[in-house]
Parts: C-alpha cells; sequence; structure tokens
C-alpha cells in the first residue's frame, strides 16, 4: 500500500490521525518498558503460521499498564463494499498516559473481506482483518518482537542478567517474574 498526501493507492481517502499528545511521561514509560519486555510469545497457530496472539501481546505489556498505560481501538468505516468494490476498514491504537494526559496513535487501514475467499463468511473476513491489525498495531506501538521462546520474552531471560533498578519516576516491572527452576 502506497500512501500519497491523504489518499492510499487503492483510491481510499483517510482523514487526518487523531491528536497526539506524546508527553514526556508518556514517552519515559515507553523507553522503560522496552528496556525491559522485548519480545511477546507466538501462542497460536493458523494453518502453518505461529503468531502471538491479542492476548500473549497484552501478557506482554501487563507490566506497563500497572505504571497508568491504556490504549483503546477505534474502527472506522473509509468505503463500503458495493459488489464491485471492497471497502476498507481503519483500525486506529491509541495510547494514553493517565497522569499526564499524553497520547500517541496509530492507524492502519484493511480491506473488509477478499472476494475470492469463498471459505469464510464477509463478516468472518472482517473480523479476522481487524484482529489482525490490532495484533500488529500494538506489537509496533510498543516495540515488541514476536518469539517462538516464551522464555526469551524479557531482557533478563534473554541475557540472564538481572536489569538496573528503576526510579520511581520510570520505574517498569519485567514481563513475567523469573521462576527458580525446579531440579
Amino acid at each position: 500500500m502506497h500512501v500519497s498526501g491523504n489518499t492510499y493507492s487503492y483510491g481510499v481517502h483517510r482523514q487526518p490521525p487523531p491528536l497526539a499528545n506524546p508527553t514526556k511521561e508518556l514517552l519515559s514509560a515507553l523507553a522503560a518498558f522496552q528496556k525491559t519486555v522485548l519480545a511477546a510469545h507466538k501462542d497460536n497457530t493458523t494453518g502453518r503460521f505461529r503468531y502471538a496472539s491479542e492476548q500473549s501481546i497484552n501478557s506482554a505489556i501487563a507490566p506497563i499498564k500497572a505504571e497508568g498505560i491504556a490504549h483503546t481501538f477505534t474502527f472506522k468505516p473509509l468505503s463500503v463494499s458495493d459488489g464491485e468494490t471492497i471497502g476498507h476498514t481503519e483500525v486506529t491504537l491509541t495510547i494514553y498516559h493517565a497522569e499526564s494526559g499524553g497520547s500517541i496513535a496509530s492507524s492502519m487501514v484493511v480491506p473488509d473481506y477478499d472476494p475470492k475467499n469463498a471459505r469464510d463468511s464477509r463478516h468472518q473476513q472482517r473480523g479476522s482483518a481487524i484482529s489482525y491489525a490490532k495484533r500488529y498495531l500494538l506489537a509496533a506501538a510498543f516495540g515488541l518482537a514476536t518469539e517462538e521462546n516464551e522464555g526469551e520474552c524479557t531482557l533478563e531471560e534473554v541475557s540472564g542478567q538481572s536489569t538496573p533498578q528503576k526510579t520511581a519516576a520510570n520505574k517498569i516491572a519485567p514481563a513475567q517474574a523469573q521462576q527458580p527452576k525446579s531440579t
């Protein structure tokens, strides 16, 4: 998909992005989180592909949510399917910092359905496309990769070293506490 001005190459007009207010506190919280949590675990399989579910990504970002970061999704139809033209929906993720009122937003446009897919209903295809966008927007916004090995999702788990103590202003706990290994 190529973006040119406010129009995507497939002719869908896009509204300006939601207003963003990336406060110092919001950016500091995201930076501290990204120093600790590296990935979300790929916990689902569709056909031959493994991917991180929205639940896995939400589990990975739980530490930053505990620090007053929240997120919402909104959905906006950009065009309606008319039998000849495929409709598109804009999925927007907005991340908020409760204390400072800061926010950032990112959007992705997805097709409502694939006319060549006779297996799934149009509603099922639209829901799948929206779920896909939500997962990718969340992972991208929080700087998460997706990882096959659940034990390599935080810096501490990858390096074997504990992370430096955080100050009260930017403390973020690891996504998962290290559990003692039984022998």
